[in-house]
Parts: C-alpha cells; sequence; structure tokens
C-alpha cells in the first residue's frame, strides 16, 4: 500500500507539471501529534506513526467533506470519524479507527486493524479483510461484508444486510435470538434479536453467488446471560451450534 501511495504521489506531481491529467494529492499527518480535520477536500487523507514511531491521531470533524477519495491509518496511528463525509475509511496495518458520528460511504478494514463503531452511518459498505477486528455498538450499516479471517462482534445499531466469507467469523451477542434460512430483504435468510440494551434488530443475510458460501455457517449467536435461544425456521439450533463447534 505504501508502494501504492508513493507511485500516486509522484503521478500528482507529474500532472502538475504536465498539466494535463488532475490526479489528487496526499495530506499526510505524521508527527506524532493529535489533529482535527474540518474542511472539503479532493485530496487522499493519511495518518501514520511519525519518524520515532509515535502515533499520530487524526479526526474528522464537522466541516469534513473528503470528496471521492480515502483516508488512510498506517501503522499504530489512530483515524477518528466524529462528523462530516468522507468517500471511504481504509484502517490499515495496526491502527484503530472509531466512528461516532458523520458518515462514510466506503469502509475497508485491513491488517490486524481495530474498528468501533457505535455511531454514524456507513452508507454503502463496510468490508473486514485480512486479520482486521470490527466492533459495532451503534450506528448504521447498509451491507456488512466480512472476508479472510476477519471478526466482527455485533451488540448493537443497524445493520441492514450481512455476509460472510473464507475463514472470517461474525458474533452476534443479544437475546431472543430467531433464524431463517429463508426471507429477508434478500431472500437468503434473516436474523433478529434483541441487543444487549434489549432493543429488537433484524438483520438480512446476503450470500453473493460469486462466491458460493452459507453466511449463516459463519455466525455464532453469543446469548446475553440468562437469555435463551428462542429457535429457527428451516435449521435446527442444535445442529447448527454443534456444526459451529466441528462436531459434525
Amino acid at each position: 500500500m505504501r508502494n501504492v501511495k508513493m507511485t500516486i504521489w509522484v503521478m500528482a506531481v507529474v500532472t502538475i507539471l504536465a498539466t494535463t491529467v488532475s490526479y489528487a494529492d496526499i495530506i499526510t499527518f505524521n508527527d506524532g501529534g493529535s489533529h482535527e480535520f474540518n474542511s472539503y477536500t479532493t485530496d487522499t487523507l493519511a495518518v501514520e506513526d511519525s519518524s520515532g514511531g509515535n502515533p499520530t491521531t487524526l479526526s474528522l470533524v464537522s466541516g469534513t467533506y473528503v470528496d471521492n477519495h480515502y483516508v488512510y491509518a498506517y501503522d499504530f496511528s489512530e483515524l477518528n470519524v466524529v462528523a462530516g463525509y468522507a468517500y471511504g475509511i481504509f484502517p490499515m496495518d495496526s491502527s484503530t479507527a472509531n466512528m461516532s458520528g458523520g458518515e462514510a460511504a466506503y469502509w475497508h478494514s485491513y491488517g490486524i486493524s481495530q474498528t468501533y463503531i457505535w455511531g454514524g452511518d456507513v452508507s454503502h459498505r463496510l468490508n473486514s479483510h485480512e486479520s482486521s477486528v470490527v466492533n459495532v455498538t451503534g450506528g448504521y450499516i447498509s451491507s456488512l461484508v466480512a472476508f479472510d479471517s476477519s471478526v466482527v462482534a455485533l451488540s448493537g445499531g443497524i445493520i441492514a444486510n450481512l455476509s460472510s466469507y473464507d475463514s472470517s467469523i461474525i458474533n452476534i451477542h443479544g437475546s431472543n435470538f430467531f433464524v431463517s434460512d429463508t426471507g429477508g430483504s434478500q431472500g437468503d435468510g434473516y436474523i433478529t434479536g434483541n441487543w444487549l440494551d434489549s432493543t429488537p434488530f433484524n438483520i438480512s443475510i446476503f450470500n453473493d453467488p460469486v462466491f458460493g458460501e452459507d453466511t449463516i455457517s459463519h455466525i455464532n449467536l453469543v446469548p446475553a446471560p440468562g437469555a435463551l435461544l428462542l429457535g429457527s425456521l428451516g435449521l435446527t439450533f442444535s445442529g447448527w451450534i454443534l456444526k459451529r463447534k466441528g462436531m459434525m
């Protein structure tokens, strides 16, 4: 990714000299300090550790509008989405990305990055890749797709559509679970129940025919203490749980 970043930067310089095609510059925050961004830009933003290895923090606050470009977090640095809009958020490496407000059209987590979402709106898709971890306790996600060996933990918020492939795992924390392998907005099933704060949820399952996998087989239902599993339609919980434990 660093090579790609440098290539884009060089192309931008060449473009400025040639005055032919326009490419975005990269605005990099890498001094080990804390920064707020609050303006319109068509540039790519990046936050990364300082040359001395100190993490840098970048917060996108009110007034932010990253138009059709991405915001990257590298190394051990931290990215906070507080308000405003960004076309794409990319936590990489061992970075941490938090979302408490605002909107991101796309969110792609890589490496062993950590994502925490408790507010805001991921309006198109959140994809977890590699060994990244995503924790959702609030906010809205239009579509959440887990790939590779990523781990997703859901305990709140609104997740309209859910998919899981490869060796990824999705843990859903709550109570009063009900699972169907048919119906839902995509026709591939749905999961209903209550989050830990008793708020009801309804998540539609989507099995992309390109990948040809069964999302439900990647899901672990984690009941709150004292909670009961209600049941399932077209799928027995006893068989499903044994399968998830490798006993079938």
